[in-house]
């Protein structure tokens, strides 16, 4: 179970740091914390993947409240298409 556990966190990170780096503005307006929160973002996850990919989880038990943070995250990060200001975003007007 731990290494199916290790395996999602991986992959969680792995695609949500990916998502955000391919992210493109297409004409967007630029906002300098919303790019500090995506910078932030893309280096812990990029980190927490390069950490498992390189085995330095291999003796740390994966907590689930870890791995479900990373699940949403990743959730978010595909639905909005990596555009951090619309993860920010609290007023939708759907």
């Amino acid at each position: 179970m731990d290494h199916l556990f290790t395996a999602l966190l991986f992959t969680t990170n792995a695609i949500t740091c990916a998502r955000l780096l391919l992210y493109r503005r297409a004409g967007a307006r630029y906002r300098l914390a919303v790019s500090g929160c995506a910078w932030v973002l893309i280096v812990s996850t990029g980190s927490t993947a390069l950490g498992v990919m390189l085995g330095l989880y291999a003796n740390t038990p994966i907590h689930l409240g870890d791995l479900g943070v990373s699940l949403v995250l990743c959730v978010l990060s595909l639905t909005a298409q990596g555009n951090v200001a619309a993860i920010l975003r609290t007023n939708h007007d759907d």
